[in-house]
């Protein structure tokens, strides 16, 4: 045994025994009467702080400041690719495991070591022990000699990964929570604000036959000189009325079935086509345009140029929600503001068919346009704000998106996306 000895985490009692015999009184000065009871002390404290080192539940591992190993505890060694603590003496970062992160970590030891700043930090790493990487937390401190000179680094590093899963996972349900009950708002609102436009047409009907009433009353007193008092349009209207009303209620219910499982599946992230059909833009544009309930002479207002025609995959009925919301807030802001007109185009792109709606009544800002389609935020002071934000879920449940933007200044565009398909 030469004085040169390294103490190693694997060093034997005996080996570290002879080494203090051999330099105690060089080394602590006592006399010799001393010696045994010294000797035990720094055997029982040299064995505890080893054993202490050793069951450390992270890694601890120290380097000089040619970024070279001098020793680590076990299960450092495991992660480092070795056999044992032992193994680690006189090795580089580019000799283990992980040596492919070698230059960053030698960079980051320099930085400590220059810096004489203690770094904490969690990284991703990968170890022998698992290859696909993990989550640590790690702290690495510059060692001093005792004039105050860095003479090394000294590493601790814990393996957190299950903490972080447990805590991604745990933020993630609290986000799929918050995201079922924004959709849920959404639906809620949005049933409630799409119910408006059938119960709107069945109090069209309403008010027709009741304005016929009297009529209808004269008939059945008079029934010599009904064809004076009702007109072939009229007649017909009371003949169609029972299956319009019906008509109208049942596509409601059908709307509600629709926009469930629509929700249902954007909420789930399940962006499938099994639930959709082809859908002819031609066929489904001049239904909405037919049959929206205008008032007066709204209708002339609705500039559809039809040059550009598309199919897509789709829910017809869902469709024509989302373009009598549109076409309902437009004209909202033209009454409101006394002018405007409505434009709907379409073209196609590398990858889409995009359908654009743009009104002309302007007083649109960016902020507004920016925040269009967040749920409960709206210009109208009876609305609700839920309407485009429905819109939109809509359209990606179609594989689709749906977006705005400025145009003219003061204009707002709205851009339907739908996945182009040879059908």
């Amino acid at each position: 045994m030469n004085k040169e000895l390294q103490i190693k985490p694997s060093t034997t009692d005996n080996e570290l025994n002879e080494f203090i015999r051999v330099h105690y009184q060089q080394i602590t000065g006592q006399s010799p009467q001393q010696e045994e009871t010294s000797i035990d002390l720094l055997k029982k404290s040299f064995k505890f702080l080893k054993d202490i080192i050793q069951q450390s539940p992270g890694h601890i591992y120290w380097l000089n400041t040619d970024n070279i190993y001098l020793g680590c505890n076990e299960r450092h060694a495991r992660n480092a690719g070795l056999t044992n603590a032992d193994e680690i003496f006189g090795k580089t970062n580019d000799d283990l495991s992980w040596k492919d992160q070698a230059k960053a970590l030698n960079d980051m030891n320099n930085k400590v070591m220059q810096d004489k700043q203690t770094f904490r930090t969690e990284e991703f790493g990968i170890t022998a022990e698992n290859l696909e990487g993990g989550i640590y937390f790690s702290e690495k401190k510059p060692l001093f000699d005792e004039n105050g000179e860095v003479i090394g680094l000294v590493g601790t590093s814990l393996d957190i990964t299950e903490q972080k899963l447990q805590e991604r996972a745990l933020a993630q349900a609290k986000q799929n929570e918050e995201d079922l009950r924004k959709a849920a708002m959404i639906f809620a609102g949005s049933v409630a604000h799409d119910l408006t436009t059938p119960l709107t047409n069945i109090n069209l009907m309403a008010i027709n036959v009741s304005n016929m009433l009297p009529e209808l009353l004269t008939i059945y007193q008079t029934i010599e000189t009904n064809k004076q008092n009702l007109n072939e349009k009229q007649l017909a209207y009371l003949e169609q009325f029972p299956q319009s009303l019906q008509t109208q209620l049942t596509e409601l219910n059908e709307f509600i079935k629709d926009s469930l499982k629509a929700l249902n599946k954007t909420v789930a992230g399940i962006k499938t086509q099994d639930d959709l059909v082809k859908c002819e833009l031609w066929r489904c544009m001049q239904k909405v345009v037919d049959e929206y309930p205008y008032v007066e002479n709204e209708k002339d207002l609705i500039h559809w140029d039809t040059s550009y025609l598309f199919n897509f995959m789709g829910n017809p009925l869902l469709f024509y929600r989302i373009m009598f919301n549109l076409i309902k807030n437009s004209l909202y802001q033209i009454r409101e503001k006394g002018r405007g007109e409505i434009y709907i185009r379409a073209e196609q792109t590398d990858t889409h068919n995009v359908l654009y709606f743009k009104d002309t009544a302007g007083g649109v800002t960016q902020e507004i346009a920016d925040n269009i389609f967040n749920s409960y935020q709206t210009t109208k002071s009876e609305g609700t704000g839920v309407g485009l934000a429905f819109c939109k879920l809509t359209m990606q449940s179609f594989g689709g998106e749906m977006s705005c933007r400025l145009v003219d200044g003061v204009c707002i565009e709205f851009e339907l996306y739908f996945m182009r398909y040879d059908l």
